[in-house]
């Protein structure tokens, strides 16, 4: 079937596109092979994206790509610092990328990662919960539309490290397993980008939340013991001051004079940022109203469905927070959000059908 498929796809996308999508909403059926075959669609459609010149795509191409071209893999990680070289799943995408004559290859490598992770979440939730194969397409519908392509092409570092903490995070509240593919899932966010460190921190405090909620002692005493290792880790490695200081740049729209204040100055000003910001606002408020609804319903005992609704619901809350600050900080925070609105949308239909 795939055999077959994947010619059609890449050739006729107009009629393979949509053939393959519904066959990857027949979860029980397929459970890996049609989001890979997706995953790869999107990842051509990254190496045909033309990028503008001043975009972050860019600036990758010629501060990493190019300049890792003529080195080794050995050479890359002794010429880093220790703190450097924390980042080792970024360096090797970019390493990767530049094993080629052409850096259209890394947003093929970013986009397939990127796209896959996503699907491999909706896709799965959909088995789990056997949902029928007319709402499966309509929540990767739901899914595709609401990834916006360009700005995650251009984006690179942050939607990767985004979509492989989603993958960590619905493993590890949802399915509840903890075991080392949901731990090395979180590393290698952390290792992609350090804007996922805060994402991470927001999930512990979110399960110091649930289990005062729940009245557990125990696991409450156990959280708060891996939040304070956590932080001393993150002390230890530097990681800690990197993302208060970056974090404090960020909020404070970038400080006087540099690139950054005036990339946040330029969005500010953009009817359409604007537009995008509290169009985005709306609907974050809207989620978090279904999420509110579906994890006060008397009828729902599912506790790992709870604290990842809970989990989803206080990132909303900090991307409507964040959406008052300068820049496009809360992107940083709402490319969760997108993410998880396949699931949201499921959420609404339960409400809606009162299948709690």
């Amino acid at each position: 079937m795939v055999l077959i498929l994947a010619p059609v796809m890449l050739l006729l996308p107009v009629l393979g596109f949509p053939v393959v999508l519904l066959a990857a909403s027949d979860t029980q059926k397929y459970k890996y092979s049609m989001i890979l075959l997706l995953g790869a669609f999107f990842g051509v459609m990254g190496y045909y994206f033309v990028p503008k010149i001043d975009t972050d795509l860019v600036r990758y191409f010629s501060n990493y790509v190019d300049v890792m071209r003529g080195s080794s893999w050995n050479s890359i990680m002794s010429s880093g610092t220790s703190f450097d070289n924390i980042f080792i799943v970024q360096k090797f995408i970019f390493f990767i990328a530049s094993r080629f004559n052409d850096n259209q290859v890394l947003p093929l490598i970013t986009m397939f990662i990127t796209y896959t992770n996503g699907l491999y979440v909706v896709t799965n939730y959909s088995q789990k919960n056997k949902i029928s194969i007319r709402l499966t397409f309509i929540m990767l519908l739901l899914f595709l539309v609401g990834m916006t392509f360009a700005i995650l092409a251009n984006n690179t570092r942050n939607i990767v490290a985004v979509s492989f903490f989603v993958v960590a995070i619905y493993r590890d509240l949802y399915l509840r397993n903890t075991r080392l593919l949901t731990l090395l899932f979180y590393g290698m966010a952390v290792s992609m980008h350090i804007a996922t460190v805060p994402l991470i921190m927001v999930r512990v405090v979110v399960s110091l939340m649930e289990t005062i909620r729940e009245k557990n002692l125990f696991r409450f005493v156990l959280t708060a013991v891996v939040l304070i290792f956590s932080l001393i880790v993150l002390v230890k490695t530097g990681l800690w001051s990197q993302v208060t200081e970056k974090g404090a740049s960020y909020l404070m729209g970038g400080g006087s004079g540099t690139d950054l204040a005036q990339w946040f100055a330029t969005a500010d000003s953009s009817k359409a940022e604007s537009t995008v910001k509290y169009v985005s606002m709306f609907f974050c408020v809207i989620f978090d109203l279904i999420l509110g609804v579906s994890f006060y319903s008397s009828h729902n005992n599912n506790s790992s469905q709870l604290e990842f609704y809970l989990a989803v619901f206080v990132y909303n809350i900090v991307v409507i927070a964040m959406i008052f600050q300068p820049g496009t900080t809360w992107l940083r925070f709402y490319f969760v959000t997108m993410y998880f609105i396949p699931i949201i949308f499921y959420a609404g239909y339960k409400i809606k059908n009162k299948k709690y």
